[in-house]
């Protein structure tokens, strides 16, 4: 169940705000940012993950500075559908390191995945693998050149106060 705006106070949507914004800090730098002592935000921070509102921490990676790889795109319809089925593959999707992203979607396709691979002949063995026993309807494919916007967490808590200040 989702926790409301209502349920963080002030100190704890600044937390929120300032970890999205500015990835992992040392606890006295966080309490020094929010306003409070290193006790009472260590203690806001354990009730912040305990709760599941903040769930890790991780850094942002631009692989394609590291070593040549072309990042895809992929859109799969199947053919069967059934929670054994999406049970399946979207536990194939999770256990599969080169899956960047993967999302159940609504409309024409049922998942849309982003990967990473050495080349184009990579992706498709990848591809492949993920389905290698599913019946397939359809699988659109592209290539991303340019990344023009990677959002972190801040740009989704903007969202949640936009949203909640439009229904007052």
């Amino acid at each position: 169940m989702p926790v409301t705006k209502s349920a963080l106070d002030l100190f704890d949507r600044k937390i929120i705000t300032v970890l999205a914004d500015k990835g992992y800090l040392k606890n006295t730098e966080l309490a020094k940012e929010v306003g409070l002592s290193t006790s009472a935000c260590h203690q806001r921070m354990v009730s912040l993950k305990q709760r599941g509102i903040i769930e890790g921490f991780s850094a942002e990676v631009d692989v394609s500075k590291i070593t040549k790889c072309i990042r895809v795109m992929t859109l799969i319809m199947i053919e069967k559908q059934d929670s054994s089925e999406f049970n399946r593959i979207n536990e194939r999707l999770r256990m599969t390191p080169q899956i960047v992203r993967a999302h159940r979607v609504s409309g024409d396709y049922d998942y849309a995945i982003e990967t990473l691979a050495t080349d184009f002949e990579a992706y498709r063995s990848l591809i492949d693998n993920i389905l290698r026993d599913v019946e397939v309807k359809q699988i659109q494919s592209r290539v991303m050149h340019e990344s023009i916007k990677v959002s972190n967490n801040a740009s989704a808590l903007a969202f949640v106060d936009d949203h909640e200040l439009n229904l007052r």
